[in-house]
């Protein structure tokens, strides 16, 4: 967490949405100054959320959906700390 509070906001998003795309298979629907802003586009914000239960509907537990559990827990508390940081 020492190196996610070290970067700016815009730099946690890209590895965010790298790691979405590249491990996870989300196609990259917004780019960070899409969220990175006051008031970010809430559709496009669940749109992309959305791109998760798309991907990964089924709700059994594997190590893989774990680690996807981890990812999205992640990504939503990046989100959460985004918003309260502006």
């Amino acid at each position: 967490m020492d190196q996610v509070r070290g970067r700016s906001n815009r730099e946690n998003l890209e590895e965010a949405f790298t790691i979405a795309e590249a491990e996870l298979g989300i196609p990259r629907l917004l780019d960070p100054e899409d969220v990175d802003v006051d008031k970010p586009d809430e559709k496009s914000v669940m749109t992309y959320v959305a791109q998760f239960l798309k991907y990964y509907p089924d709700p059994h537990h594997t190590v893989t959906d774990v680690q996807e559990n981890d990812v999205m827990h992640w990504f939503c508390t990046r989100m959460a700390i985004l918003s309260d940081a502006k």
